[in-house]
């Protein structure tokens, strides 16, 4: 999983760098634009600098507005970029469309109550009783531990054991996945707080998760049936600023910030998914790929 030369990585919402889902063309095809040119070679910066001009030229064009509240959310400006959608929708803007965006948001951000309250969010019932229930809570005290992060590149970046309530549950930690997903057995659902269901999933509250000893606080989960093992999404890591070493195949959390050093990722966020640039010039890969693994 380790490319050679490597030091540790630093993987933090602030680094994070995303665009606004393109829609299929239909043809003929129009000619594509600043923004896509330069998200086409790995260039986000100038991708932001053309979403940004993109606005000053129309600055009451919802789609304008909302392409660039999208990059910069998923670059990790979630507050300035969840204002930017919002007003969007003032606009004149597609409220479903944009509010299926917020709830992505907000999970990243882990302001799960914001989630709670959005009426076209796209989640079931029980689902957002879940994420009201686990409210605003925030990791508790400062704290940092180093943990064992075993190598499972099948299922994504590797595993870690994670403690819900009084339960050691191994975890893989996966870039496709959205939130905290734990097997449906009766230890799963003696450790979490049920709030609801959806067919077969059943949707509950983790009082408290820990990662070594780094409190998540309250977190949202949701029971899996036929599920072989739990799975982590970046979202949920990225409430504790993670650091990935792979080459002592540890795994570093903390309730503050990550001190300087080693490799900020040029990542971005596709909702779901995280993908990288992996060398200039080149368009981004998505993380979950042999290709996208190889240059971690």
């Amino acid at each position: 999983m380790a490319r050679a030369g490597w030091g540790r990585v630093v993987f933090a919402a602030a680094c994070i760098a995303a665009a606004w889902p393109v829609r299929a063309q239909r043809a003929p095809r129009v000619d594509p634009s600043p923004a896509e040119l330069a998200l086409s070679t790995g260039d986000l910066d100038a991708a932001e600098d053309a979403l940004y001009e993109g606005v000053r030229r129309a600055p009451r064009a919802p789609s304008a507005r909302g392409a660039l509240g999208a990059f910069l959310a998923a670059r990790g400006r979630f507050r300035i970029g969840a204002t930017l959608l919002e007003e969007a929708v003032e606009l004149g803007g597609d409220s479903a469309s944009v509010e299926r965006r917020l709830a992505s948001v907000w999970r990243w951000a882990g302001e799960y109550a914001r989630i709670g309250v959005l009426r076209h969010s796209g989640l079931s019932q029980g689902e957002r009783d879940a994420m009201l229930r686990a409210g605003m809570a925030e990791p508790a005290g400062a704290a940092t531990a180093a943990v064992a992060l075993e190598p499972n590149e099948l299922a994504g970046l590797g595993r870690v054991t994670l403690m819900i309530g009084t339960e050691a549950v191994p975890a893989d930690i996966s870039p496709l996945a959205d939130g905290l997903l734990l097997p449906a057995t009766p230890a799963s659902l003696a450790a979490v707080e049920p709030v609801g269901a959806s067919g077969d999933t059943t949707f509950a509250v983790a009082r408290q998760v820990m990662i070594g000893g780094v409190a998540l606080g309250a977190t949202p989960v949701a029971l899996v049936p036929l599920l072989r093992a739990a799975r982590i999404g970046l979202d949920v890591l990225a409430r504790v600023t993670p650091t990935f070493d792979p080459v002592a195949k540890t795994l570093t959390v903390r309730t503050g910030k990550a001190p300087a050093g080693g490799d900020a990722w040029p990542l971005y966020l596709t909702f779901p998914g995280v993908s990288t640039v992996a060398a200039p010039g080149a368009p981004p890969v998505a993380l979950h790929t042999q290709i996208g693994r190889a240059h971690v």
